[in-house]
């Protein structure tokens, strides 16, 4: 999924369906691809209940999250 932050502050959502006890890993590249955004990824079930977040991965400025099916999801990225 290809999103664009136009300004501070800007989000992007995507919904997705996964089939139960499946892995899905959602990893914002915008640091890898030059931008200066330091975006925050949070990852919300059908509910609205948060399921993961991340602000960073590993050192790096770009988020990463790793979270296993239970219902559908909405990702949510900011920065």
């Amino acid at each position: 999924v290809w999103g664009v932050l136009s300004k501070q502050g800007d989000e992007d959502h995507v919904a997705f369906e996964a089939a139960a006890g499946e892995t899905v890993v959602i990893d914002v590249a915008a640091n890898q691809i030059g931008s200066k955004a330091n975006a925050l990824l949070t990852v919300f079930d059908s509910t609205g209940r948060v399921l993961a977040a991340s602000n960073d991965f590993d050192g790096q400025a770009d988020p990463l999250a790793a979270v296993k099916s239970r219902a559908p999801f909405i990702a949510e990225t900011e920065g």
